[in-house]
């Protein structure tokens, strides 16, 4: 799903978002394209893309990606997965992902320095859902996070000791540079993609005790920068890429979608049309902050 564009189309797409009003340019798993990317980048802010750069990624690139991306990309988005090597043979076929991982998001940390933020935003009183009640409530303005290192986590189900290693690995090395997202979302998936076997992981979701023992690491530790997740339940909030907004529409609203023809950004595409979301919602320095559901 998705087709390729050319450095001149992906240019359009980051300033088109900015033109929509988008916070940030958030580009997911690019580790692939890297040098086309970085060239992209380039013309965009020539043409006047100021807003936040976003790379969203497995951590999981080698050095010379990672240099291409310094002074381009203004906040980093990393996964650290586990930093066991067992793991990352069961669930990745990478025995090698935590060497890389670990090199990876170490080196994100000496491009950025201290976490620098921009003044706050006000946050639609939508994103207030908890995950136990459907009714909105307001929520306070946000700063948002303009420079600076994000280290995410999913807790997977029974595997706790991989958690417990990530949490004192932040603490060791990133602590009071980077802020932790800890995620709770892991949903069983049957089934292996394209009929290849595989391990598909846990088919049970994170467990009240389980998520109560990483809460209790947390505090043990003293950290409380960052995000977390209240447990997870239910698939409604899964994205749906067979639509043109995957995504909620109280929190995204499509510019641009992959079966529109290549896009020249001569205008912003109608709402009903796009698949790029404009991402509305903010980021909150003080204390570790519930996210309340799946992000």
């Amino acid at each position: 799903m998705g087709r390729p564009v050319d450095g001149a189309e992906f240019t359009a797409i980051t300033l088109a978002l900015q033109k929509a009003g988008a916070e940030n340019i958030n580009i997911v798993t690019g580790s692939h394209a890297v040098p086309a990317i970085a060239a992209a980048l380039d013309r965009a802010r020539d043409r006047g893309l100021d807003i936040p750069v976003l790379w969203n990624s497995s951590a999981y690139e080698g050095e010379a990606a990672l240099d291409m991306l310094r002074d381009r990309v203004d906040v980093y988005l990393p996964d650290l997965k586990t930093l066991d090597t067992r793991l990352g043979e069961r669930f990745f076929q990478a025995p090698d992902y935590p060497e890389h991982a670990r090199a990876a998001v170490l080196r994100m940390l000496s491009f950025q320095g201290e976490l620098k933020w921009k003044d706050p935003v006000p946050l639609p009183v939508s994103a207030g859902l908890s995950p136990e009640s459907s009714r909105p409530s307001p929520k306070p303005a946000a700063p948002v996070l303009a420079k600076g290192v994000i280290i995410r986590h999913l807790i997977i189900p029974g595997c706790l000791e991989s958690t417990r290693d990530v949490i004192e690995w932040f603490s060791r090395y990133a602590r009071g540079r980077a802020l932790l997202s800890l995620m709770t979302q892991y949903t069983p998936c049957p089934g292996s993609p394209g009929g290849v076997p595989r391990d598909t992981g846990p088919q049970r979701r994170l467990i009240r005790e389980e998520y109560d023992q990483v809460m209790d690491w947390l505090a043990e530790r003293g950290i409380d920068e960052g995000f977390y997740q209240e447990p997870v339940t239910g698939r409604d909030w899964l994205p749906d890429f067979n639509r043109t907004n995957p995504f909620s529409s109280r929190l995204s609203r499509p510019v641009w979608h992959w079966k529109d023809l290549a896009y020249t950004g001569t205008d912003v595409l109608s709402p009903q049309r796009g698949g790029s979301g404009v991402d509305r919602t903010g980021r909150s320095p003080g204390g570790l902050r519930n996210e309340g559901g799946p992000r």
